[in-house]
């Protein structure tokens, strides 16, 4: 079965067996952390906390007054903007990958339109080249005829030349 969903000819009891739990939980936490990326953000925060619950009571406030007094004398500004730093990656990559997909999408639609552009001219000189072979009779070579064209044109300025030094 599902999970949460019960068979109709099973009789109805209270106790549902799919009821998230605490693993359940932590199971789906580091595996959100896992796909999106912020693995290591959720294992240095697990580090701290477990670093600060281990500590003994009585040292806590002494820590608390130690950061406070390190921040205010700017001596761990390095850390603070390491951390600021790494904690903001994620957004980041994030920012990044939408710039990508919407870049992606532009010349994907650009691609399609100058394709089509290009079906549409070859279209229009495939029927240029069909109303040459009805006119001329024979078979149309583009490159035949150009050699064609290329041989009259050099015959006629000849000719024009001749002409002139007579």
């Amino acid at each position: 079965m599902a999970k949460g969903i019960q068979n109709p000819e099973e009789p109805q009891d209270t106790h549902n067996p799919y009821r998230p739990n605490g693993w359940w939980t932590t199971g789906h936490i580091f595996s959100t952390a896992a796909n999106t990326g912020q693995l290591l953000v959720l294992f240095g925060f697990i580090i701290a906390i477990l670093f600060i619950i281990r500590m003994p009571q009585n040292e806590l406030p002494g820590l608390a007054n130690k950061i406070l007094h390190h921040l205010m004398t700017a001596e761990i500004i390095g850390w603070v903007l390491t951390a600021i730093l790494l904690l903001s990656i994620p957004f980041f990559f994030k920012y990044q990958k939408k710039v990508q997909a919407n870049n992606i999408k532009r010349l994907t639609s650009e691609i399609d339109t100058l394709q089509k552009e290009l079906l549409n001219k070859l279209g229009e000189i495939e029927e240029l080249e069909n109303e040459i072979k009805k006119f001329s009779g024979e078979s149309y070579n583009r490159f035949t005829d150009i050699k064609r064209l290329e041989e009259e044109i050099e015959r006629l300025s000849g000719e024009l030349l001749n002409r002139k030094n007579q």
